[in-house]
């Protein structure tokens, strides 16, 4: 039996279930299918954070040869296991010619409009009835121990201000003032005024549940094993609990994408990273934002009664 839909989805995410949503209440029927369970992989453990901040797209000037050193590191931020692949190579490539000034000037400006436009959507998601997810507008504080990460923080920041978006050196005494419930033992740092954070697993899985009161249909447990085409689309998404004829396609399987498109005439340049969380009950006293550590490569997040 083919099931028929106007739009089929594939990836249970926080693309995939921003998808259904959006498209279920344009007036789309939508189906969903998801290989785990809703918010199981990179949308489940992931920082929480909300950030304009981050408009600097990671392929920039002199990030090449670090970037080499690091992917041999699995305790590195930025571990891709090496391997004689193809597709590894091409992207690679890819990444060493996008590493530029001009990518970069060209680049920032879309990024930072889509970035301040999404936290102005999860403002509008934060009023549906029914749907929490522990919004808050704190910004984000990166604090460093050393005088040269600082000095280079603040190089970072002066750009950024100057391309729009809010940021500000902030001293010692200033970092005990907007943290005063706990100790922190850095000499400084730089406040993201335009960054907010949520709780992840609460805003995909409630969502989901949105969309599904909305009319969509989601479908766990539900694994793309192939899809046929005819002249030039998509006629049938084969799984393995069905086949399904959908009108359109929304593909969005995150580090898996290129794998569920292998029968397309595609290629997706997409690469697997290394990421990790541990999640606890929040502590007292707790930090009251999220802090990041360059010089040590981690992150923490409140997140309603968990820390991240």
């Amino acid at each position: 039996m083919v099931e028929k839909t106007d739009v089929l989805i594939i990836g249970g995410g926080v693309i995939g279930v921003c998808s259904a949503h959006y498209l279920q209440r344009a007036g789309r029927q939508v189906t969903l299918v998801e290989r785990g369970e809703v918010c199981s992989g990179s949308s489940h453990g992931n920082g929480g954070l909300l950030v304009p901040s981050h408009s600097v797209p990671l392929a920039q000037p002199g990030v090449v040869l670090p970037a080499l050193r690091w992917m041999g590191d699995p305790e590195s931020p930025f571990y891709i296991r090496p391997r004689l692949e193809m597709n590894l190579l091409r992207w690679l490539w890819r990444f060493w010619r996008k590493s530029n000034r001009r990518h970069v000037e060209r680049s920032v400006p879309v990024l930072r409009d889509l970035n301040l436009a999404s936290v102005d959507l999860y403002d509008e998601l934060a009023a549906e009835p029914g749907l929490h997810f522990d919004l808050e507008h704190r910004g984000v504080l990166k604090i460093f121990k050393t005088r040269s990460g600082l000095d280079h923080a603040a190089e970072h920041c002066t750009h950024l201000t100057a391309l729009g978006i809010q940021a500000r050196v902030v001293d010692e005494s200033e970092i005990a003032r907007l943290e005063p419930n706990v100790r922190i033992d850095a000499i400084g740092g730089v406040l993201y005024d335009q960054d907010a954070h949520i709780t992840p697993m609460k805003f995909v899985h409630g969502l989901a549940d949105l969309a599904r009161q909305e009319g969509a249909a989601l479908h766990t447990g539900t694994e793309v094993i192939g899809l046929s085409r005819d002249d030039g689309r998509i006629s049938a998404v084969h799984t393995t609990r069905g086949d399904f004829a959908p009108g359109h396609v929304v593909l969005a399987g995150g580090a898996w994408s290129p794998q569920i498109a292998r029968d397309l005439p595609l290629r997706l340049p997409i690469q697997a990273g290394k990421g990790y969380s541990i999640t606890f009950e929040r502590p007292d006293p707790c930090p009251e934002m999220p802090m990041t550590c360059d010089e040590a490569r981690f992150g923490i997040t409140p997140m309603g009664d968990l820390l991240r």
